[in-house]
């Protein structure tokens, strides 16, 4: 179960947002693999917008 957690992308961007809520600051790992994660999609979406920046139109 703990290895389910600790590859789930999602859990990282809602202890984010969970730990200021508690009033605890996240930890250092926690912004580590969001920050990368952000970049990763970032850098995903970009690739497939200039792929496919014709069709979007249509895709909307």
């Amino acid at each position: 179960r703990k290895e389910f957690v600790d590859y789930n992308i999602f859990y990282y961007f809602m202890e984010m947002l969970r730990k200021p809520l508690m009033g605890t600051v996240p930890d250092v790992t926690i912004w580590f693999y969001t920050i990368i994660t952000s970049i990763i999609m970032l850098m995903v979406s970009t690739l497939v917008l200039t792929k496919y920046r014709s069709r979007i139109v249509y895709w909307l």
